[in-house]
């Protein structure tokens, strides 16, 4: 699971007192409808709950071939 944290207006404190690890800024874009993108020019801190005990492990294995 991942969240964004708007640090202009709150600390993100409870989302890592409940384990949830920091992943660095998003930059403050967003998709608009239609083609293209808007930059709010407002950056937000990601963060990133591990929902499996095994997540990075999983999430590093070779895809396997469908067929």
């Amino acid at each position: 699971m991942k969240t964004f944290v708007d640090r202009a207006r709150f600390a993100g404190t409870c989302g890592r007192a409940a384990n949830w690890r920091r992943l660095g800024l998003f930059c403050g874009w967003a998709r608009q409808p239609g083609p293209g993108w808007l930059h709010y020019g407002q950056p937000k801190e990601v963060l990133l709950y591990e929902s499996q005990a095994n997540a990075r492990q999983t999430l590093r294995q070779a895809e396997e071939d469908p067929a």
